[in-house]
């Protein structure tokens, strides 16, 4: 353990790995049980290049809005 003995879990750098912190939308819409659940379905794709593709074919569905 690198950090000495104290709790690794009370380490700002830890929260958000020295990033901004997210604006609340961002953090709702990654909340919602939609996302999570496209998250999953998006992993459990063992396929490497499937899972490429099923990135591009939604991005590119969301670019028509």
């Amino acid at each position: 353990d690198i950090t000495d003995g104290r709790p690794t879990q009370n380490l700002p750098e830890q929260a958000g790995l020295g990033e901004s912190p997210m604006p609340a939308y961002e953090q709702n819409e990654l909340s919602r049980n939609e996302t999570l659940e496209l998250v999953r379905a998006y992993w459990r794709l063992a396929n490497s290049d499937m899972r490429k593709n099923v990135l591009e074919l939604l991005r590119s569905m969301g670019r028509r809005d």
